[in-house]
């Protein structure tokens, strides 16, 4: 009877270790997808920012957009736009994702590079965008 009861006891034991080796397996892929979803929603997210930029950038032209957003112009042909956690437009203090657009102008043309990244640096979208300007689009329209 003795030999009986171990061997259930020992069952047990096994039983028990299946669980909790499939309950850590289970924790980790939690873990890590918590992770990949917050990587890919930062990522995600940044897309649209670039996007917006770069629309707003063709729409009222370079100087319009940046004296329209908080921009700070960090040299002659770059700015950068700051966001917080929430993606709201923020002081560099705050920042947790920074928008930097260097822009190149040639004749009634622009070129530009919008880089989104984390404030640390990390980067997480980058967006080449060329189009007119618009205000001698538009002067030389009306002549």
């Amino acid at each position: 009877m003795k030999n009986k009861s171990t061997l259930v006891m020992i069952e047990y034991i096994v039983m028990l270790l299946v669980f909790v080796l499939s309950t850590t397996v289970c924790i980790r892929m939690f873990v890590l997808s918590e992770q990949l979803s917050r990587k890919y929603e930062a990522t995600d997210r940044a897309v649209l920012v670039a996007q917006n930029i770069a629309e707003g950038m063709k729409t009222h032209g370079i100087e319009d957009f940046f004296s329209e957003e908080k921009t700070v112009q960090t040299a002659e042909n770059t700015g950068c736009v700051f966001y917080d956690k929430n993606w709201k437009v923020t002081e560099e203090a705050t920042a947790e994702f920074v928008a930097e657009v260097n822009w190149k102008e040639t004749g009634l043309l622009f070129r530009a590079e919008i880089i989104v990244s984390k404030a640390k640096g990390t980067e997480l979208f980058r967006l080449p965008v060329a189009g007119q300007k618009e205000t001698e689009v538009a002067m030389n329209e009306t002549n």
